[in-house]
């Protein structure tokens, strides 16, 4: 039987579980994907605080994890062995999911993905689209504009079967 503060926990745990859903509902997926960074659902450990095993990490989590440490330290953390790093120019109207959606469709279109493979690379770029965004944050000069590179990895990622799509950084376009 739960105790109380295992139950409180647990309506907690619902309870955000239940806003984000709500606000999936009503915005785009990269808001909701960065609202469920935000509430630490994103990021749970394996194990709550009675030691009771807690569900698996989503692959988008999974996925996320691996790039934030391939960010950090790529010497340390490098991308599995297969996985490579596409350069995507960025066009007029891109926005941060814009890279991975051109791969994903050139992909599709040359048979070199499933449909399982598609839609999990939608959801792993999505998840990592939070990058190209950090990005654009810490030169201070707004929006991606034409001509930006997108850098992005492409691959098993987390060692599943199905590809992924991970957006890692935006490189601006020399001044000319």
């Amino acid at each position: 039987m739960n105790t109380l503060h295992e139950l409180s926990n647990t309506e907690k745990s619902k309870s955000t579980a239940n806003r984000v859903l709500a606000l999936a509902k009503k915005t785009s997926a990269e808001i909701a994907v960065l609202a469920t960074l935000a509430t630490g659902l994103g990021a749970c450990g394996s194990e709550t605080e009675s030691g009771e095993a807690k569900e698996p990490l989503s692959p988008e989590t999974q996925v996320a994890q691996i790039v934030d440490n391939y960010i950090k330290d790529p010497e340390n953390n490098p991308l599995p062995e297969g996985v490579e790093i596409v350069e995507v120019t960025i066009k007029d109207g891109d926005g941060s999911q814009s890279a991975g959606e051109r791969i994903i469709a050139e992909q599709q279109k040359s048979g070199n993905f499933s449909n399982a493979d598609a839609n999990n690379a939608r959801s792993t770029s999505a998840a990592t689209s939070i990058n190209l965004s950090r990005s654009i944050e810490s030169d201070g000069k707004g929006a991606m504009h034409p001509g930006d590179t997108a850098y992005v990895a492409v691959g098993r990622i987390n060692g599943d079967k199905l590809i992924d799509v991970a957006n890692l950084r935006l490189e601006r376009k020399a001044e000319d």
